[in-house]
């Protein structure tokens, strides 16, 4: 089996840095279970959203559009150049390597996964629960890696400062904290299990 070209950077890529016009489209998150959905409430199991709530502060998604469905089964494997293809991706440059199926990566058919609309993340407000005039920021940040030109991610922006560039120390402090259990919350509220119709990103975007 070979990896998808599809979702490779390229040479003549450049980084999407405007989603405005991407307002219809929808990020695809992938969790480790198909069961991801809480029966009582029909909205994403707090436990499927991140294993700590410290990782929520650079919440990993794909771009769906030229990123398929069928594309969030990839699995890459602990292989020799795992870091390499998890690494961001630097412009005007070629992947060195391309995974190769069962060494660099699997088919992993037991992931399930949700969606989140880019209509309702971009520049989004956080609101608090106790209705706070000063409210945490979502962004969407395209990070693509050496394996996957579609990778994006959501980052909470709070009092101007991006969360995930703070030291772990700053992280723990309680302001800090409820920052990240208001974006849980948010991703929550927003993930829709419906699978929405989607087409590929017109080049003209990312060229």
């Amino acid at each position: 089996m070979q990896y998808p070209n599809h979702i490779l950077p390229q040479q003549n890529f450049r980084k999407i840095v405007n989603f405005q016009p991407l307002h219809n489209y929808y990020l695809i998150h992938f969790t480790d279970t198909k069961d991801n959905k809480d029966p009582q409430d029909g909205r994403v199991r707090e436990d499927c959203i991140v294993r700590q709530t410290d990782h929520i502060r650079d919440f990993s998604n794909n771009l769906l559009g030229t990123f398929e469905l069928d594309d969030i089964y990839i699995e890459l494997t602990q292989g020799e150049f795992k870091n390499y293809f998890n690494s961001e991706w630097e412009e005007a440059s070629s992947p060195a390597r391309v995974p190769q199926f069962e060494k660099d990566f699997i088919i992993n058919k037991n992931r399930g996964f949700f969606f989140l609309p880019i209509s309702e993340c971009d520049d989004y407000e956080v609101q608090y629960s106790d209705g706070s005039n000063v409210n945490p920021i979502c962004k969407i940040l395209h990070t693509p890696t050496n394996s996957n030109f579609w990778h994006v991610s959501l980052r909470w922006f709070h009092n101007g400062q991006d969360i995930s560039e703070l030291h772990e120390r700053q992280r723990k402090k309680a302001e800090i904290k409820r920052v990240l259990l208001a974006a849980k919350a948010f991703i929550q509220e927003k993930g829709k299990f419906e699978i929405p119709s989607y087409q590929s990103i017109d080049i003209s975007f990312y060229t």
